[in-house]
């Protein structure tokens, strides 16, 4: 479990239970790759293998619709804490 929290308590925003789930499954990949020791200051993961680790994480694939995750995705690039590219 992780929360992030705004240094001056503002600028409050709540997630669904996909969109802090996304994120939790972006920061162990984050984590994952920066163990590698690569040269990368940044790491890429597609939408289908986001959608893959939640489902081995026992997400039922049938609440995991390409448009809900594109839409939890989206709403994490809108604050910043992820890009779409």
């Amino acid at each position: 479990m992780a929360r992030a929290v705004h240094e001056a308590g503002t600028q409050r925003v709540r997630f669904t239970k996909l969109e802090s789930l996304v994120l939790c499954a972006l920061r162990l990949y984050y984590h994952e790759q920066m163990r590698l020791a690569t040269d990368q200051e940044r790491c890429a993961i597609s939408a289908g293998e986001i959608r893959e680790r939640l489902i081995q994480a026992g997400r039922p694939a049938a609440q995991l619709s390409p448009r809900l995750l594109a839409h939890a995705l989206r709403k994490l690039a809108r604050h910043l804490l992820v890009s779409i590219t």
